[in-house]
C-alpha cells in the first residue's frame, strides 16, 4: 500500500479594493429659475383648450353622449393644469450640488431638492440637440434636465463628467461606469432613429378624416357606416372588410385629436425600439384584434377608431417594459407610477363612458402584448434594427396587402350605403338602445335631411317616440335617486322639472318634424301646437308656420274640432302699418259670435313667413276701426308690409306674436 502525500491547500486572500478618494470640493451647478409659465405647461394649457373647443363643435357631445368624457378631460387635463399655472411659484435659481459622497438634485429648478448617493445612481445619459437633457436615474426615479436650464451653456457636459468621476471612485465604479457608457450607447442609438412611419401614419388619419369631414361622414347619425365603419350585423353578413376600415376612421374631431396624440407618443416610443417595419406590424395587428374582439363581444353595434392600435401600441410597450426591466434604454423605462396611471385612467375612460367600446380597447392591448412576444422571442437586444423574424416578413406584407383591399371595397360600396345605414339604425331601435339625447339626435339628424328616404323618416320617428319614452324614464330615474340620498346642495326641484319638461319638448318638435316630413300635417300641428303656447321661442314659431303654411296649401284652413262652428270665409283680418303707431288690424268677424275664438295667422313679407299672430276674436272686438297692436302689448319688429293670412280657428288663448328664426324655415 503506498503512502499518499497529504494535500496541502494554501489559500491566496484577494485584496479588498480601497475606494479610490473622491473630489473633497463641493460644486455646484447653477439652473435657470423655474418660470411661472413654462413652455410645458402652456402647451398642455393650448391642448386642454384645443380638445375643449372641439367638444364644442362634436356631434358627439351635441347628442348628450360625450359630457362623461368631457367632465373627464376638464378634471384630467384643463383644472389640474390651471391650478399649476395660479399656484405655481416662480422660486429663486436652483442648483445641483456634488458633495464627497452624494448630489444634491432639484425636484424642480427652484429650492427643494433629493440627496442621492453616488451608490444609488443607476444611469447617467446626456442627449445633445435643441431638445437635449441631462438624465440621472436614480432608485427614486428620474431626473431629467433640459440643457437649456443650465445658465452656463456647458453646466451640463461638465456635471456629467464630474458625476463619473465620483461614481468611478467607488469601489465598483469602473463597473458601473462602463455599464453606463453601455446604456448611454444604446439609448443614443435609440432616440437617433427617426420615426417617420409614425409621423406616416398620424398623417393618414388626419386625411382620411378630412374626407369624412368634406364627404358627408356626419350629415346623419349612422352616415359613417357608408364609410366603412365595423358593424358586427353586417361583418357578420359578409363586409369582412370593416374589420380594417373601422380602425381608419373616426367619429369626431375630439375622436381624431386624442387618438393621434396617443398614436405618436406610443408610437415614437415602439419605432424607436423596434424599428419602423415591426412598428407597423404591431399597430395593424393590433388594430385587428381590436375590432374582432369588439365583433365578438357584441356590445357595439357600431364601432370607429384607431384607439385599438393605440392601445396596441400600449401593450406592447408594456410588455417589452416587463421583459426586460433593468434592461431597457435609458429614458424608455417609465416609472411605475406612470403605468398606474395610464393604464388606470384608460381603464376607467373605457368602462365609464358609454360610447367607449372597451372590448375594441382590450382586444387591441391583448394585440400589441401578443405581436410584442412574438417578435421578442429570443431574447433580442433593444433597439432591434433589422430583425424580423421570417413570421413577420410575411405578415406585415400580407396585413397592408389586406387594408389596400379593403379600402377598395369600402370605396366601392360606398354606393349602396343607405341600405346598410338602415340596417343599423333598425337594430339599434329593435334593441331600444340609447339615451333620450341620443335618440332625439338620431331622429333629428334624419328629419332635417332633405334626401332622408319615408322608410328613414319612419325609423325617424319611432326614434324620437322612443326618446319621449326614455325621457321620462330618466326623469323617474333621476327623481328617486335625488330622493334616496343627502343631498350637499339642496335640489332646486321648479328647475329639475322645468328642464325635464323643456328636453320633452325638444324630442315632441323633432317627433314633428317627422310628421311633416311624411306628409301628416295634422298630426305634426298636434305636437308642435302646444310646444308653441309653452315655450313660444322663434324656432318653435319657425316649425309652427312652416306646418301652418304647407296645411293651407294642401288641405286649407286648420279649424279645431272644438272650435265654434263658422265658416273660414265669414273671419277676415288685414294687416296695416301705420308710421305713428306701428301695426294696426282690421278685423272683419261674424257678427254671431256666441263665444270667443282663437285665430292664427301667418304674417308674411312677400312671399316670405317673417311671423305667427295669434288673435282672441268675441263679440266686442271692434270692427268700425283700426285695432293697435300696442293696445294689446304686442311689439312686433316685422317688415312695413307685412300682411296677415288666416291659418287656424280653435279655442281662444291670448294676444301673443311671435318673430320666427330664418335659419329654422330653410329646413326641408
Amino acid at each position: 500500500m503506498l503512502n499518499e502525500r497529504p494535500t496541502v491547500t494554501t489559500t491566496v486572500e484577494e485584496p479588498i479594493p480601497t475606494p479610490r478618494p473622491a473630489p473633497e470640493r463641493i460644486e455646484r451647478f447653477p439652473l435657470r429659475p423655474a418660470p411661472r409659465f413654462s413652455g410645458g405647461m402652456l402647451g398642455l394649457l393650448g391642448l386642454s383648450l384645443l380638445i375643449l373647443l372641439a367638444a364644442a363643435v362634436d356631434p358627439m357631445f351635441q347628442s348628450g353622449e360625450g359630457l362623461w368624457l368631457l367632465l373627464l378631460l376638464l378634471t384630467t387635463t384643463l383644472f389640474p393644469i390651471l391650478a399649476g399655472l395660479f399656484f405655481r411659484k416662480s422660486g429663486p435659481p436652483g442648483a445641483i450640488e456634488l458633495w464627497p459622497d452624494r448630489v444634491l438634485l432639484p425636484i424642480t429648478t427652484g429650492e427643494a431638492s433629493v440627496s442621492i448617493r453616488y451608490r444609488e445612481v443607476n444611469s447617467l445619459f446626456l442627449k445633445a440637440g435643441r431638445s437635449g437633457f441631462l438624465l440621472v436615474g436614480t432608485a427614486v426615479g428620474n431626473f431629467v434636465f433640459p440643457l437649456k436650464s443650465f445658465q452656463v451653456s456647458d453646466d451640463a457636459q461638465r456635471l456629467e463628467r464630474a458625476i463619473r468621476e465620483r461614481i468611478q471612485a467607488l469601489p465598483d465604479g469602473d463597473a458601473r461606469v462602463l455599464a453606463f457608457d453601455q446604456k448611454g450607447a444604446q439609448a443614443g442609438a435609440t432616440f437617433a432613429h427617426p420615426i417617420r412611419a409614425t409621423i406616416l401614419v398620424v398623417a393618414i388619419l388626419g386625411g382620411i378624416f378630412l374626407l369624412q369631414q368634406f364627404g358627408g361622414a356626419f350629415d346623419q347619425a349612422f352616415s359613417i357606416v357608408r364609410f366603412g365603419a365595423s358593424a358586427r350585423l353586417l361583418v357578420l353578413d359578409g363586409q369582412w372588410y370593416r374589420l380594417l376600415t373601422g380602425s381608419l376612421l373616426h367619429g369626431s374631431v375630439i375622436h381624431v385629436l386624442l387618438n393621434g396624440l396617443a398614436i405618436h407618443a406610443l408610437g415614437s416610443a415602439i419605432e424607436r425600439l423596434y424599428g419602423s417595419r415591426n412598428f407597423l406590424l404591431i399597430y395593424l395587428v393590433s388594430a385587428i384584434f381590436g375590432t374582432g374582439l369588439s365583433v365578438l363581444s357584441n356590445r357595439a353595434e357600431l364601432s370607429v377608431g384607431a384607439s385599438t392600435a393605440a392601445f396596441g401600441l400600449l401593450g406592447a410597450y408594456a410588455f417589452t417594459a416587463f421583459r426586460y426591466r433593468d434592461r431597457m434604454p435609458t429614458g424608455f423605462r417609465p416609472a411605475l407610477r406612470w403605468w398606474l396611471f395610464v393604464i388606470g385612467i384608460n381603464v376607467a375612460i373605457s368602462l365609464w363612458i358609454p360610447v367607449i367600446d372597451f372590448q375594441a380597447h382590450l382586444g387591441g392591448f391583448l394585440g400589441g402584448v401578443v405581436v410584442a412576444a412574438l417578435l421578442l422571442e429570443g431574447d433580442p437586444s433593444l433597439p432591434i434594427r433589422g430583425f424580423r423574424p421570417l413570421w413577420a416578413r410575411i405578415v406585415l406584407p400580407v396585413v397592408i396587402a389586406g387594408h389596400l383591399v379593403a379600402v377598395g371595397l369600402a370605396v366601392n360600396r360606398y354606393a349602396s350605403g343607405e341600405q346598410d345605414e338602415n340596417r343599423i339604425i333598425a337594430e339599434h331601435l329593435e334593441k331600444r338602445r340609447g339615451s333620450s339625447d341620443s335618440l332625439n339626435f338620431l331622429a333629428w339628424m334624419i328629419a332635417v335631411e332633405p334626401g332622408s328616404s319615408t322608410e328613414r323618416l319612419q325609423m325617424a320617428r319611432t326614434a324620437a317616440l322612443l326618446g319621449l319614452e326614455r325621457v321620462n324614464e330618466e326623469k323617474r330615474a333621476q327623481e328617486i335617486e335625488l330622493n334616496s340620498g343627502w343631498q350637499f346642495i339642496p335640489v332646486d326641484w321648479k328647475a329639475f322639472h322645468g328642464g325635464y319638461r323643456l328636453r320633452e319638448q325638444m324630442i315632441g318638435d323633432t317627433v314633428a318634424t317627422t310628421e311633416y316630413r311624411l306628409g301628416n300635417l295634422d298630426a305634426a300641428l298636434d305636437r308642435e301646437l302646444p310646444i308653441l303656447i309653452q315655450q313660444g321661442d322663434p324656432v318653435i314659431a319657425a316649425q309652427t308656420a312652416r306646418f301652418l303654411a304647407a296645411r293651407k296649401a294642401q288641405l286649407g284652413v286648420r279649424i279645431e274640432p272644438d272650435a265654434q262652428p263658422i265658416g273660414t270665409s265669414s273671419v277676415g283680418v288685414s294687416l296695416s302699418y301705420e308710421s305713428n303707431r306701428g301695426y294696426y288690424l282690421t278685423v272683419q268677424a261674424p257678427a254671431g259670435i256666441n263665444k270667443p275664438i282663437g285665430v292664427i295667422g301667418l304674417v308674411r313679407s312677400g312671399d316670405k313667413l317673417v311671423g305667427l299672430l295669434e288673435l282672441r276674436l268675441d263679440a266686442d272686438t271692434p270692427r268700425d276701426r283700426p285695432l293697435y297692436l300696442e293696445q294689446q302689448n304686442i311689439y312686433a319688429a316685422w317688415p312695413t308690409d307685412a300682411t296677415f293670412e288666416l291659418a287656424w280657428i280653435g279655442r281662444p288663448r291670448a294676444w301673443q306674436a311671435w318673430s320666427l328664426e330664418p335659419s329654422t324655415l330653410s329646413y326641408p
